[in-house]
């Protein structure tokens, strides 16, 4: 069915507000047809990377572009609100988070030591630390590294090997 310029002129305007909710012009695809006394129109867009579809049936066909319009603004919206959510949603260790500081389980914690321990610290290669660690049954050594003549900390990875800590001051 052919519709009148005046009628494609509103169509145009109508859908043209819509192109405020994407970053480019969206490409749209309508069609109208008239069935059983009601005229159909389906209007398809296309932009954005998203593609929406909405079709209204109404005996006017100005009233049947309004609606299809109304729907398809909805969709759009619905479409970006979730897209922001999505973003906003917290992490679970995030709530955990949020929820102690409220309960003020953070405030309550206080690290408790239990043991002060001083031993003399002699130069030795990191080979050598980690003979004295195993020979201590300990899960880390700190040393002084005799090459660098700077601390170290060696310690026992998961695995079985070693990793060593040099800290930069």
């Amino acid at each position: 069915m052919r519709i009148s310029e005046d009628t494609r002129q509103y169509l145009e305007k109508k859908i043209g507000k819509l192109g405020k909710h994407f970053r480019q012009e969206p490409e749209a695809l309508c069609t109208q047809d008239f069935e059983r006394g009601l005229h159909i129109v389906e209007v398809t867009l296309n932009g954005d990377g998203i593609l929406l579809r909405s079709q209204e049936r109404n005996g006017d066909l100005r009233a049947a572009i309004d609606g299809v319009v109304e729907k398809l603004e909805t969709q759009v919206k619905r479409f970006k609100e979730k897209r922001v959510d999505s973003h906003r949603k917290s992490s679970a260790i995030k709530t955990e988070a949020e929820a102690a500081l409220a309960e003020g389980v953070a405030e309550a914690f206080v690290p408790r030591i239990v043991r002060r321990k001083s031993f003399p610290m002699k130069a030795m290669a990191p080979e050598e630390a980690a003979r004295q660690m195993e020979l201590l049954g300990h899960s880390f050594f700190v040393f002084l590294d005799e090459e660098t003549n700077r601390l170290g900390v060696l310690y026992k990875r998961q695995g079985g090997d070693y990793g060593l800590i040099e800290p930069e001051v």
